[in-house]
């Protein structure tokens, strides 16, 4: 029971690492990033260092401010919490890690931060802070939080009051996404940096995260759940034909551009000696002398030549660019199809019925009930 707690806790270490990496995208050329760093040779780990790689540098996000050269991060999931010991635990970690260095006193301990990243303000914890420390949060932003007085700055992190503005996805990785306008904002932010990795990786974890908590809720009839499931499933869908359609557009150029300069080629020669043929037999027969013959001919060939690769190349051009389409097309509609069967099989997975996926993924009943049989023969 308690290795499954841990297992749950620790699963959104990589997530909140990756959100770390995009909310400091701005910063990154000055940063380095470390999931689980491990302290000595046992089974201690810090969940994120962040390591500055120059001194002098001021880190201007809102959550690195407080960074210096050393920047430990510990993160509690959403169905955790930052109780005291957890707290003294981190704190005794950051004295481990200056410790374990392989110099002696090669990193200095002021040189060290600890930053927590937390759902919520452990009020619990910072009773305790005031008694025994005298120490207060000290709040500089939305959710951002100093607690001044330790030997290392410390930070807290608190998602639930974090700006959504400054920081959409840090938030949404620990908080509940409620209602339809913030999961459309959350999707924009992914169509806008599809390219990259760490936004695939985090809006992937929240879209998971959020369709747990729709099927855990106890209290939400079954049509309100259908519902919610539909709004991501559609937009999972406008995704992924917007990517196909991207993709094939892509890829209907490139091809174009191939088979136009081949076929230009090929037809430019063809038509460049037809074309020289008949304009040098007619200027020649124009000139009176074996002389002008010739220099006609050379013109002519040449004349003839150039003009015959430029329209050749044209001509070539876009006949080779609408087959190039057309082919591209195609491609680009059987991988929509293929995300849109992979994201009806599942939905099936998940125990939602043939005529409710159908429905949503505005597939044929037939359609579902072959994808539910390749499920049954893949078991």
């Amino acid at each position: 029971m308690e290795e499954e707690k841990k297992r749950r806790r620790d699963q959104y270490h990589p997530y909140v690492c990756a959100g770390l990496h995009i909310a400091l995208e701005e910063d990154s050329p000055y940063l380095s990033f470390e999931e689980e760093h491990q302290l000595g040779t046992g089974s201690k780990s810090i969940d994120c260092l962040i390591i500055k790689k120059d001194s002098r540098v001021q880190i201007k996000k809102d959550i690195g401010r407080i960074f210096r050269g050393h920047n430990l991060v510990e993160i509690k999931g959403y169905r955790d919490y930052l109780s005291i010991d957890k707290f003294y635990r981190a704190l005794g970690y950051a004295f481990f890690y200056k410790a374990d260095a392989k110099k002696e006193n090669s990193i200095d301990i002021q040189d060290i931060t600890l930053t927590f990243i937390i759902p919520g303000m452990p009020q619990k914890l910072i009773k305790h802070l005031k008694k025994i420390w005298g120490i207060e949060p000290d709040e500089k932003g939305d959710g951002i939080y100093y607690l001044k007085g330790f030997i290392i700055p410390v930070q807290l992190i608190v998602a639930s009051e974090l700006d959504e503005e400054e920081n959409l996805l840090l938030k949404s990785l620990l908080m509940p996404v409620e209602g339809k306008e913030k999961i459309n904002e959350l999707l924009k932010v992914y169509r806008k940096h599809r390219d990259n990795g760490y936004y695939e990786k985090v809006i992937n974890f929240i879209i998971e995260k959020e369709e747990k908590n729709i099927r855990r809720k106890e209290n939400m009839g079954p049509e309100l759940k259908k519902t919610l499931l539909d709004v991501f499933s559609g937009h999972l869908n406008s995704i992924a034909s917007e990517m196909a359609n991207e993709m094939a557009s892509e890829m209907a150029n490139e091809m174009a551009s191939e088979m136009a300069n081949e076929m230009a080629s090929e037809m430019a020669n063809e038509m460049a000696s037809e074309m020289a043929s008949e304009m040098a037999s007619e200027m020649a027969n124009e000139m009176a002398s074996e002389m002008a013959n010739e220099m006609a001919s050379e013109m002519a060939n040449e004349m003839a030549r150039e003009m015959a690769n430029e329209m050749a190349s044209e001509m070539a051009n876009e006949m080779a660019k609408e087959m190039a389409q057309k082919m591209a097309q195609k491609m680009a509609q059987k991988m929509a199809d293929e995300k849109i069967n992979e994201m009806a099989k599942r939905l099936l997975r998940k125990g939602i019925s043939c005529e409710e996926v159908g429905e949503c993924m505005e597939l044929k009943l037939e359609k579902v009930e072959e994808l539910q049989k390749e499920l049954l023969h893949t078991v």
